[in-house]
């Protein structure tokens, strides 16, 4: 292959800053083995004969000579290892090319089977010469919002919303579980400790005592009431104290006072019982000396606050007899006795994490090692080393010195694993620092698992197969994976990833003009989030072709989305599979919810929709917009006399912007038929709807269907982007070279699957970017 030195191969612009990498497996797969030469023997002859021309056409006029357009000259290439060599560069090259970017349109038109040619040899280029450099390195990552939620919740057994108040995470290639970027802050701890102490409160019962005594000494006493030195409360005129008894257990309890009167005025002292602020008894306080005055109640459960009131005071000074002279009350005591009756039932939780407690034939501190071993395994998602159980053992034996119960000194333990690093982090340590890269552990594997599918940690059977050493076996993991996505906890890996992914998360912060779209309300906002998260839980679990995330004859709609989108039938409020074939509906790009994020508040926006397009079907976004781009005139009168085209026509005659703009826009127009809240429309203000998109190339697409039709001509393209997206997200981290080869060995093994969504969950699993590490310590 005989280059020459003014060859430049690419159009490459400044412009690149997103790079995905694509590498493909060699063409002839499955046929006889060749040797690495002779192969790229082959490529080159073929860049000689086919692969040249084209550029030839329509890059090297750009891309050679001593001033080559964005620094890319490619004249000095004299082999295939070369292009193996500088993998982030064509990489780029690849992208520019799938999304069409380049070469601009005034520098001619390769078509789309050409483009894909080139894409080809560049992948087969690659992949000759791939070097792996290992699987990769996942950061110390801290659990993200959601996993913790989800992981305290699973581990105590209980149902709490512990994390509503944490500080929002942060997002990297596009989710929130980046370990690069879940930072901890000083809020955090404190937010931590919180949680933990509720979330132990709630799962594990402490006994209380069957009788409780208020103490009045510390009481806030009115100005009308003095304390006396027994420590009673001695009121000379109307007035009202409260006093509260903390978290009772729901049940029949009693009330005791012990009070007195000093008669005066022919009528006994009252005293008015409140219970949490409601009136509930007033007793006649009878005798001059003291008497308790009990009464049955019944409590939900909580905390009591329990209010006492002198009601009718009597002072006649002028009464000739001085002991009748002054009424007054005195309360000397008040006592809660119960709950009445047998045993409390104690919560699933408590028995779920008190596994054993003191017997006679047990010791507390013997039970107290046993509980502790077995929650500490699995809220560190290993087994607990004997260190760490010492550790917690002695703030046990600390808690029962101070005459603390057993339960108590368990739920301080308990609080302490769950500020402990080793469960709040994911952890991978590293013990063999010669190696390049490792493969995971059972119990490694069993977290990046159970916090892929779950959200969550990993259950019992992920921790006995890893202890058996039976996890790290293919058979076992895929076996894993199919028992997991049938669970229901998948739901929340099918809510999180899908809502990431097509960016509806941000529906929350969508604002529709609510004088063009009144109808747009919160309940119909939920409605359009649950539509995409229903969608893809049939995919996953009815094993759907991904190419129904492009187009199909359904979706699923309750009774007030379907009136959004007009159409008719039978409909309730839950959500079932419809057939919206006839209504312009089907696959993803139909759902209000994708439709109205990439809207603005009064208009479409065929940039956003195009960008969306782009990016999370195609895999190939457009580089950032040059500094200081125009925007469009919002202005009422602009939007009345020019059409949503020719406003956008002066960032296409921009040189600086076409070359984007016209993948862009070509997409964004196709979708002009829904509006900015996803209905259906044929007229666009003042004028018809324009869905005219016009790729590079002389590819026109005319409205919904007929994009539909192109993005699956692009299925390849379509299937990559989506395990790019599933790979990152199950990795928690951006994606490497190693990690695009392994992409693209993971594609036809799906398609042999059936090309279904759960096949592609399975071969990411089986991947060595999943099942693999690179060692700390090495470089990539």
């Amino acid at each position: 292959m005989a280059f020459s030195p003014t060859r430049s191969l690419f159009p490459v612009a400044a412009l690149f800053v997103f790079g995905v990498a694509f590498f493909a497996q060699p063409a002839n797969a499955g046929s006889v083995e060749r040797s690495p030469q002779d192969a790229n023997k082959q490529l080159n002859e073929e860049f000689d004969k086919s692969i040249y021309p084209i550029l030839e056409i329509n890059c090297i006029g750009c891309h050679s000579g001593s001033s080559p357009s964005a620094g890319l000259d490619l004249g000095a290439l004299e082999s295939t290892a070369q292009v193996a060599a500088e993998p982030k560069k064509y990489e780029k090259v690849i992208q520019m090319l799938r999304s069409q970017v380049m070469p601009p349109p005034d520098s001619g038109a390769p078509t789309l089977a050409e483009r894909e040619k080139v894409v080809s040899w560049i992948q087969r280029a690659l992949s000759q010469n791939c070097v792996l450099d290992g699987p990769g390195k996942v950061t110390i990552r801290r659990l993200n919002r959601n996993e913790y939620n989800n992981t305290v919740n699973d581990l105590l057994g209980i149902d709490m919303d512990l994390s509503k108040d944490f500080p929002s995470d942060d997002v990297g290639y596009g989710f929130d579980n980046i370990g690069d970027v879940l930072t901890l802050t000083p809020l955090h701890l404190e937010m931590y400790l919180k949680a933990a102490r509720n979330a132990v409160d709630r799962a594990i019962y402490v006994a209380k005592p069957k009788l409780r005594e208020a103490n009045l000494e510390k009481v806030r006493i009115p100005d009308s009431a003095r304390v006396t030195n027994e420590g009673g409360i001695f009121f000379f005129a109307n007035g009202k104290f409260t006093t509260d008894f903390k978290n009772l257990d729901p049940g029949e309890y009693e009330i005791t006072i012990s009070a007195a009167e000093t008669y005066a005025g022919f009528v006994h002292a009252q005293l008015e019982l409140t219970l949490n602020g409601t009136r509930f008894q007033t007793f006649e306080i009878s005798k001059t000396t003291l008497s308790n005055y009990k009464l049955p109640f019944t409590s939900k459960g909580g905390d009591l606050t329990v209010g006492i009131a002198f009601i009718n005071d009597y002072y006649e000074p002028n009464n000739p007899d001085p002991a009748k002279r002054d009424r007054n009350l005195l309360v000397s005591a008040i006592s809660i006795e119960g709950p009445q009756g047998g045993a409390v039932t104690l919560p699933d939780s408590h028995r779920k994490l008190l596994t054993a407690v003191p017997t006679t034939t047990l010791s507390h501190q013997a039970a107290a090692r046993q509980v502790l071993e077995s929650f500490v395994g699995k809220a560190y998602r290993r087994p607990a080393t004997s260190d760490e159980i010492n550790r917690l053992m002695s703030i046990y034996n600390m808690v029962r010195e101070n005459k603390d119960s057993y339960e108590d000194a368990i739920k301080v333990c308990v609080q302490a694993v769950l500020v402990n690093p080793n469960f709040l982090f994911r952890v991978e340590l590293d013990n063999r620092a010669t190696a390049k890269a490792r493969d995971l552990n059972g119990y490694e594997l069993a977290s990046r698992l159970s916090y892929f599918l779950w959200n969550s940690l990993p259950d019992q059977t992920l921790l006995d197969l890893a202890a058996k050493g039976e996890l790290t076996k293919p058979s076992v993991l895929e076996a894993q994976v199919t028992r997991m996505l049938k669970d229901a906890k998948s739901a929340r890996f099918t809510a999180d990833f899908s809502t990431q992914w097509l960016q509806t998360r941000r529906l929350i912060d969508a604002s529709p003009d609510s004088k063009l779209f009144p109808g747009f309300t919160p309940d119909l906002r939920n409605d359009m989030e649950q539509e995409i998260e229903e969608y893809f839980r049939d995919m996953l679990a009815n094993n759907r072709p991904l190419s129904e995330f492009i187009d199909s004859k359904f979706t699923f709609l309750n009774a007030r989305l379907a009136r959004h989108y007009g159409i008719p039938g039978d409909f309730g409020t839950q959500f079932r599979r419809v057939d919206v074939s006839s209504h312009n509906r089907g696959g993803i790009l139909g759902m209000a919810a994708i439709l109205t994020v990439t809207s603005n508040p009064n208009r479409t926006s065929p940039v956003k929709r195009g960008k969306f397009i782009m990016e999370e079907i195609l895999g190939s976004p457009p580089p950032p917009p040059p500094p200081n781009v125009g925007v469009l005139d919002e202005d009422t009168s602009a939007i009345a006399v020019k059409t949503m085209r020719e406003r956008l026509e002066k960032h296409r005659s921009d040189p600086n912007c076409a070359s984007c703009h016209q993948p862009l826009d070509a997409f964004g127009f196709s979708l002009e038929n829904y509006n900015p809240v996803g209905q259906w429309r044929t007229q666009d203000g003042n004028f018809p709807v324009d869905n005219k998109g016009e790729l590079p190339g002389n590819q026109t697409i005319n409205g919904v269907n007929e994009l539909k039709i192109y993005l699956l001509k692009r299925e390849n393209d379509f299937t990559r982007s989506l395990t790019e997206k599933l790979l990152t997200y199950a990795l928690g981290r951006g994606l490497t070279s190693t990690d695009s080869c392994m992409i693209e060995a993971i594609i036809p093994k799906v398609k042999k699957r059936g090309n279904h969504l759960s096949a592609l969950i399975t071969e990411i699993v089986l991947s060595d970017s999943f099942r693999k590490r690179t060692v700390t310590g090495t470089t990539q």
